[in-house]
Order: C-alpha cells, then sequence, then structure tokens
C-alpha cells in the first residue's frame, strides 16, 4: 500500500508541474500608441504590468495638437494623484541646427508607467484635440503573474456607455478542475482496491 502512496505523490507533483504556470517575469518594455489626427492605434492596447505606455503623436495637421487625458478620481479635471495629463502635444518641435528644441515646453510624445500609483486594470482615457474633437481609447494593464505581482488598480467607468467585457476563465480555476479530476479517479482506484474479491 505504501507503494500506491508514493505513486499518487509522484503523480502529483507531475500534474502539478504540467499545469501550472512557470514563474517567469518579463521584463518592462515600452508599449507605442499613435495619436493620428482621425484616431489612435491601438485604440485598445493591452500589456502587462511594469509596462510603459508611449503615446506619440504623428498628426499631418501642423495647427491641431493633441492632449492625452484620463480622470482616474472622475472629479473632471485632470491632476489629481490617480489623473494623467500630457499637456499639448504637437506633431513636430521646432529645433535649431544642433537639433536643441527652440521652445522646451513642445512635446511630441508621452509616457505613463503602470508600475506604481497606476497598477493592473482597464483605463478609459480621451485624447483632446485642439479643434474641439475628442477621441476615445482605452488601455487594459494585465498582472505580471510570473513575477508573483497582482497589483490593484483603479477601473473608472468608460466615458461614453460601453459593452462589458467578456470575461475568460482564470487558469488556477483550471489548474483546480484538473487537479480534481485527477484526485477523483486515484480516490476511486484505491477506493476499487480495497474491495474484497468475491
Amino acid at each position: 500500500m505504501s507503494q500506491v502512496r508514493i505513486a499518487i505523490v509522484v503523480l502529483l507533483v507531475l500534474v502539478l508541474a504540467l499545469v501550472l504556470p512557470s514563474a517567469e517575469a518579463h521584463d518592462a518594455g515600452t508599449f507605442s500608441i499613435i495619436v493620428r489626427d482621425d484616431g489612435i492605434v491601438p485604440e485598445t492596447a493591452s500589456f502587462q504590468y511594469n509596462d510603459t505606455a508611449l503615446w506619440i503623436d504623428v498628426g499631418e495637421d501642423d495647427n491641431l495638437t493633441h492632449r492625452i487625458v484620463y480622470d482616474g478620481d472622475g472629479d473632471g479635471l485632470y491632476n489629481g494623484t490617480y489623473d494623467w495629463d500630457s499637456g499639448t502635444l504637437q506633431n513636430e518641435c521646432e529645433s535649431d541646427e544642433n537639433g536643441t528644441k527652440l521652445d522646451e515646453e513642445c512635446q511630441t510624445s508621452f509616457r505613463v508607467s503602470f508600475n506604481s500609483t497606476f497598477g493592473t486594470g482597464t483605463y478609459y482615457y480621451q485624447d483632446l484635440l485642439s479643434d474641439g474633437g475628442i477621441l476615445n481609447a482605452t488601455i487594459v494593464v494585465n498582472p505580471d503573474v510570473g513575477a508573483g505581482h497582482i497589483a490593484a488598480g483603479f477601473q473608472q467607468p468608460p466615458p461614453e456607455e460601453s459593452t462589458p467585457e467578456e470575461e475568460g476563465r482564470p487558469s488556477w480555476l483550471l489548474a483546480v478542475a484538473g487537479l480534481s479530476a485527477v484526485g477523483a479517479a486515484l480516490l476511486g482506484y484505491l477506493v476499487l482496491q480495497g474491495q474484497p474479491k468475491s
């Protein structure tokens, strides 16, 4: 009977090794988001915790500026701890013959890192155009599970009505189901082995 118990333990260890994800963290990266005059590409960006979003203004209209904003605290302003405000983004900054910007305030890009104040979650943000137009977009920041990090994020409702997101089954739930099935099969085997033969 002790050989059966050893076989069960070995089998469970093998199942866990195959079913559970490996614990490798990803290297922090930068996810580029292109800001065009007619839209944001991609409109919905998805990446992992510890990554940085980089918005780059590539609009062709020199008279049209962009302003990337996120109202995390929902107060209608973009100056709080949980807000973003890129300030005015332009498609190009004038520079001298050495490549030095003539106007230090001129910016063509904006970045937000998702590793401390801004964690995992869904962020509905806007691009406020200087002509009064508004472009809506979304960022989804997923946990870096391999690093053992599951950060609490901020979820603000979208600025306009949206459809509910499809929810997937968590991988740990599938692992528990697989282990339960293996355990039930082993239990059935042990019960049958303990039955007296007639």
